[in-house]
């Protein structure tokens, strides 16, 4: 566990899905422009199946206008980030939006990496 919360992490959307039907984590964090499957989609499919569930997307679209009509069809509280995102920033944000104490400062030594779909659980 690392900043508070573990992370599971899919390439595949169906595999993200059949991951949260059998452990019912606290948060998607998920891309919106993914093949086969977008994360609003994902997101969708989520909330269908609980509320319980808080839902962070990452854009690089995040200003368009349909990118947001979609975030809003979902009728639930959705983080929406903009792509390149700062990654002390986004574990700040989960942080927040999953209510653990953020003690010590965070630092970033030069990790990155394509984030699909990622599931903290307290």
């Amino acid at each position: 566990m690392k900043h508070g919360f573990d992370a599971v992490w899919f390439s595949c959307p169906n595999e993200a899905l059949d991951f949260f039907m059998a452990c019912r984590p606290d948060l998607l964090l998920s891309d919106i422009s993914m093949p086969k499957m977008d994360g609003i989609a994902v997101a969708a499919k989520i909330l269908d199946l609980t509320s319980e569930c808080a839902i962070f997307l990452l854009s690089a679209r995040s200003h368009e206008t349909e990118v947001r009509r979609q975030v809003r069809s979902l009728k639930a509280a959705v983080h929406v980030e903009a792509k390149p995102l700062n990654v002390v920033s986004l574990v700040t944000t989960i942080h927040r939006i999953l209510g653990i104490p953020q003690n010590r400062p965070f630092s970033h030594e030069g990790q990155s990496g394509a984030i699909l779909t990622k599931y903290p659980a307290r």
